[in-house]
């Protein structure tokens, strides 16, 4: 089991099944759960999992570099963090955090991009747009909007601006930026399409303990059709059909397909014009994703502070495609509150109640906090609270704090900055699918927590200097991560970047020291990254030739710009060593219209 979760082939079920204690030898940067004022939340999803690795959908063109801090949030659980190892021009490779749960792909994800980064990118405009009667004005709604990878403001071939903490609901984008709006303030926008596709490829091989093969095959889309029946409104699609094939030397080969709907929903209102908001179908909701996908409808009504109450109500597809749909259903009260227009300080608070074939299943109370008083300083904190009766047989009668994380960001200079995080997980009891595969033990007993201090310095302009630790403890162990890291841009390397750094990790099966570096560079249309990476662990209550192992991998990609709106990326890895012998490549074909 041990040498089996190191392997690539992983697909990080071992992280989920095995505890809460970091498994993978490669220690995760931390990275904090909080996106301050000076921070912009660039919006993307898992593209695959290929072992300790985590790609997604955005990439340089989306502004994202090495280093920047990812939130991920998977359905079902507190906000997952990451970091950005290795960028190509539309995809990245993350890291997640040390014990941090599986993910899947299609998991929602935001990358925190620094706003200067952007706005030194875009030429400032000549002057600021009229504000029409009823439109939004800027950051009104929300105290940070995720833009969307197809979001104007982040399309490299159109002159960019300044991005806006929210987008005008009622800019027409059929005229100039400049021009005037000759429709009346209550007409609604014309019928516009905007989205992306993509068709991705994965080819993975592990050759030790015997020959064993993955691959996984991905084509779909992602849009939204503004006011597609000629009476305002949205409507949103994003699926996707899978094809994963696997061949193992130990195990039956199996192959399968799925046609995964994350998202067909027809949304009306949420803008000043039309504080009352509702929407219809499969979605996610606006206020907590983290409740996961609802099949019905939710309503909600926002006041002028930006705040919001509403409800859903519907079916609760499970996290799995090959899960029957309508074994779940729920029903969630929620509401989001800003204490003043400056929106310093922001409560949020959903109840959802739900069943499961009929039965009644959990009783959750999740609540959220963010507070910003200053450019400075933001912090943020999640809280996962279960209710269990007399029918629950592992857990006790009353009230269990599941998930809790909590994240503060301190800039103390212009060239100095601070990260504390802490985390607190247990495993609820459900009857739903979620955590079937888990142990009656690791469910009334399993918990893993977590603290952590990252401090971060900009030696120059181009050249900056990080370190990290981490201490955990679970059910059985405990221990450190540590790191130090440094990363030079447009220096060594013209045009690219360069990183390198030092790692000490001690986990729950291994622990050792490693070394990380990697470089980038730009080539015309042509984007190209290497990385290479060394491991030297000592194995517990491992004797003879598994004691000590030593791991090397290499990952490199190409990605090419075939016009104004197609990307293609090439990538490659390879990992060998004692007891480790694999390889993978990958191929993924994107078009923005």
């Amino acid at each position: 089991m041990k040498s089996r979760c190191a392997a690539l082939l992983g697909l990080s079920v071992c992280g989920a099944l095995a505890g809460a204690g970091p498994l993978r030898a490669a220690p995760a940067q931390a990275a904090g759960d909080v996106a301050s004022q000076d921070e912009l939340r660039v919006a993307g999803q898992v593209s695959a999992v290929a072992g300790a690795s985590v790609y997604v959908d955005v990439g340089r063109d989306d502004r994202v570099e090495i280093g920047d801090r990812v939130l991920l949030h998977v359905a079902g659980a507190a906000t997952v963090e990451g970091v950005v190892r290795s960028v190509s021009r539309s995809s990245a490779r993350l890291e997640l955090r040390p014990g941090s749960p599986a993910v899947a792909v299609g998991v929602r994800i935001e990358v925190l991009v620094p706003r200067e980064r952007v706005q030194a990118e875009t030429p400032a405009p000549v002057s600021a747009p009229a504000q029409q009667p009823g439109t939004q004005q800027p950051g009104a709604p929300r105290p940070v909007t995720p833009l969307s990878p197809d979001d104007p403001a982040l399309q490299p071939p159109a002159p960019l601006h300044p991005p806006w903490t929210h987008p005008p609901e009622d800019w027409n984008r059929e005229l100039p930026l400049l021009a005037s709006d000759a429709r009346p303030p209550d007409a609604p926008p014309p019928r516009s399409v905007h989205g992306r596709a993509w068709i991705d490829m994965r080819h993975l091989s592990d050759s030790v303990a015997g020959s064993n093969r993955y691959g996984l095959a991905r084509v779909g889309t992602a849009f939204s059709v503004e006011n597609p029946f000629g009476r305002g409104g949205e409507l949103g699609v994003d699926l996707e059909g899978l094809a994963r094939s696997n061949s193992f030397a130990d195990q039956p080969s199996y192959e399968e397909q799925d046609l995964v709907v994350r998202r067909l929903a027809y949304a009306v209102g949420g803008t000043e014009a039309q504080p009352t908001r509702w929407q219809a179908g499969r979605f996610l909701s606006d206020e907590f994703p983290a409740l996961g996908l609802v099949d019905g409808f939710e309503w909600s009504r926002r006041d002028a502070r930006g705040g919001s109450v509403g409800f859903d109500v519907g079916g609760l597809p499970a996290s799995f495609p090959d899960t029957p749909v309508g074994e779940d259903a729920g029903f969630a009260l929620f509401g989001r509150w800003f204490t003043d227009e400056q929106r310093e300080l922001s409560l949020g608070a959903a109840l959802q109640k739900s069943w499961h074939e009929g039965r009644s299943d959990r009783d959750l109370l999740l609540l959220e906090s963010e507070w910003q008083p200053s450019r400075s300083f933001s912090w943020r904190a999640d809280a996962w609270v279960d209710h269990y009766g007399s029918g629950d047989a592992l857990k006790s009668a009353g009230f269990e704090l599941t998930e809790f994380a909590t994240s503060a960001r301190w800039s103390m200079a212009a060239d100095w900055s601070a990260t504390v995080s802490a985390a607190h997980r247990r495993y609820p009891e459900l009857l739903r699918a979620d955590f079937a595969g888990l142990s009656p033990g690791l469910i009334e007993d399993g918990r893993h927590d977590r603290a952590g201090l990252t401090l971060s310095h900009e030696l120059t302009p181009r050249a900056r200097l990080d370190a990290r630790l981490d201490g955990w403890q679970d059910q059985d162990d405990h221990g450190t991560t540590g790191e130090l890291s440094a990363s030079w841009r447009d220096g060594w390397i013209d045009d690219g970047t360069l990183n390198v750094a030092l790692f000490r990790a001690d986990g729950s099966y291994s622990s050792g020291l490693g070394l990380r570096t990697s470089a980038h560079k730009s080539f015309g249309s042509v984007f190209g990254s290497l990385s290479y990476e060394f491991t030297d662990y000592e194995q517990k209550d491992f004797t003879g030739e598994q004691q000590n192992l030593a791991h090397h991998a290499l990952y490199g990609s190409l990605d090419l710009a075939l016009g104004e709106r197609w990307n293609l990326a090439l990538d490659a890895e390879r990992r060998f060593g004692d007891e480790q012998d694999a390889w993978g490549v990958g191929l993924a074909l994107r078009l923005r219209y």
